[in-house]
């Protein structure tokens, strides 16, 4: 007599082995939380075995398992959910699916223009799917987007894409996402990806523009910007490169970029313009921010405190390392501030602006004389 499997996640022979995949990885690792904790276990390592073209069936066969999950996580109230979390596939599930195929997509894997348009269309349609009537209510940040747009720059670079795939990513661009990122301080940097895709399209007529977001210090550095920099082309350059700052000390390429914007500008005039911008971080108060989240059956609501929201706290630690060639009492007196301020405890979320604090900590650290030490 043939069984009836009553969940989604069970109806199929493939997402029951899937399943059962997910059920070991939380039951024998408390300790994964990305991608990268998955690589090396033997429960992954097995799973991922295979052709290419099996590994790139297998990422469809994820997607399908974590609408599969999302739609029988939607049947649990919000006491149920607290009490099961760590019980249940459908609440513990997702974000095992979802790192499992971030491990998955930053192998280079030889997509196709078809393969790739096909992968990037199911991630997108998840985001308006319903299953029986009821919405997944998926966000592009459900998955691990930064790996697909990762495996489209390896496809670029090996083969001419596609005319259809090459007006969909230009379509792309103008999906909600990478137009007006969201500004948590997890998840891709939508800026970045929008970048990083129109460079593999070749689209050099689309001019890299600095932006700025309707939060925090949003709104006075568009005020600023466009009424006293936007005319000098090289205030522009200056502040995309300082809002790409991303590791934990400039480069020499970038220390020498940044100098040679500022000699355009004019170092005195520069100085000044600088000590404006990190005056706004040091005058901004930490706020309180409410967010609700729409599960469909329930809603969620987080608060939390924010000083700057995270494009807005590369931005400020970018313009930090702008000032490395200066060692006046002004900029040690700003930078002492803002060491100060971005180091502030916010309770439950830790240092007001950490990478901030850290920059200001290296200039300061890398600062002619003994001031800037001193400051520390």
């Amino acid at each position: 007599m043939l069984k009836l499997f009553k969940k989604e996640y069970e109806k199929t022979p493939r997402l029951r082995e899937l399943t059962e995949y997910v059920k070991k990885i939380k039951a024998n690792y408390s300790f994964v939380w990305s991608g990268n904790d998955l690589v090396g276990l033997d429960e992954f390592e097995d799973l991922r075995k295979g052709t290419p073209e099996e590994v790139k069936k297998l990422v469809h066969d994820l997607i399908d398992l974590r609408c599969a999950l999302r739609y029988e996580s939607k049947k649990y109230d919000e006491e149920e959910r607290w009490k099961l979390i760590d019980k249940e596939p459908p609440l513990y599930g997702g974000s095992i699916v979802e790192y499992t195929m971030a491990a998955i997509l930053k192998k280079k894997l030889d997509y196709t223009s078809d393969e790739w348009l096909k992968l990037i269309r199911a991630i997108h349609d998840a985001q308006s799917k319903t299953m029986k009537g009821r919405k997944l209510n998926f966000a592009l940040t459900d998955f691990p987007i930064q790996w697909i747009v990762k495996q489209f720059e390896f496809l670029a670079k090996a083969e001419k894409v596609s005319p259809e795939l090459e007006n969909y990513v230009r379509n792309m661009l103008d999906w909600k996402e990478f137009k007006t990122p969201e500004t948590n301080h997890y998840g891709p940097n939508f800026e970045l990806l929008r970048q990083r895709l129109i460079k593999a399209i070749g689209a050099e007529e689309e001019v890299p523009m600095i932006r700025f977001y309707n939060s925090d210090i949003g709104p006075k550095l568009i005020d600023f910007y466009n009424a006293e920099l936007k005319s000098n082309d090289a205030y522009g350059e200056l502040f995309l490169l300082a809002s790409q700052a991303k590791s934990s000390k400039p480069s020499k390429k970038t220390i020498k970029q940044t100098n040679e914007l500022i000699d355009k500008i004019g170092a005195d005039a520069y100085r000044k313009t600088a000590h404006q911008v990190l005056q706004m971080a040091i005058d901004q108060e930490i706020t309180e921010e409410t967010k609700e989240y729409d599960y469909g059956n329930h809603v969620s609501t987080y608060t939390t405190r924010v000083f700057l929201h995270a494009p807005h706290q590369a931005f400020i630690k970018g313009m930090v390392w702008t000032l490395e060639r200066y060692s006046d009492k002004e900029t040690l007196r700003i930078l002492s501030k803002l060491f100060e301020k971005s180091y502030h405890k916010i309770p439950g979320v830790g240092a007001a602006a950490a990478s901030v604090g850290n920059a200001c900590a290296w200039v300061l650290g890398n600062m002619r004389g003994k001031d800037g030490l001193g400051a520390l």
